[in-house]
């Protein structure tokens, strides 16, 4: 779905909206929030879930911005 409204020039969105107890394990929860995020346009993260996901809020913008 994704892929198809990249195609088709909009821009997506994605918060995460991390809540540990609706997910598995926490190794679940990064690895699918980490192949949302190279979707999205735009990213919103709490400094928890930058934590959670990249170690820093500094190497989630690192991440998010392809730097």
């Amino acid at each position: 779905m994704a892929i198809f409204i990249k195609e088709n020039g909009k821009i997506i969105s994605y918060d995460p909206n991390y809540r540990e107890l609706l997910w598995k394990d926490e190794q679940t929860a990064v690895a699918t929030i980490t192949e949302y995020i190279k979707y999205a346009d735009i990213i919103k993260l709490s400094k928890e879930e930058a934590e959670l996901i990249a170690g820093s809020v500094d190497n989630a913008i690192s991440m998010a911005t392809g730097m």
